[in-house]
């Protein structure tokens, strides 16, 4: 399995037909380039999704006249 450190310009410039068409002319850099959009996106949902059902902070009323804690 080749990492990102092995690649070259050349194999950089080479033509890649995924997620696009096969003569769409977009390049292994544009891959890469869309794949970590695809997992910084998806990243961000994850954490949307854990805030959105994370607990909400309690509080009483004492707290709402100002009164705070002990």
């Amino acid at each position: 399995m080749t990492t990102l450190a092995d690649l070259t310009e050349p194999d950089l410039d080479a033509t890649t037909p995924f997620p696009w068409p096969t003569d769409s002319g977009h390049t292994v850099a544009d891959m890469l380039a869309w794949a970590n959009i695809e997992v910084m996106k998806n990243a961000a949902e994850i954490g949307q999704l854990r805030r959105g059902a994370a607990p909400l902070p309690t509080c009483n009323a004492y707290d709402l006249r100002g009164g705070g804690g002990i």
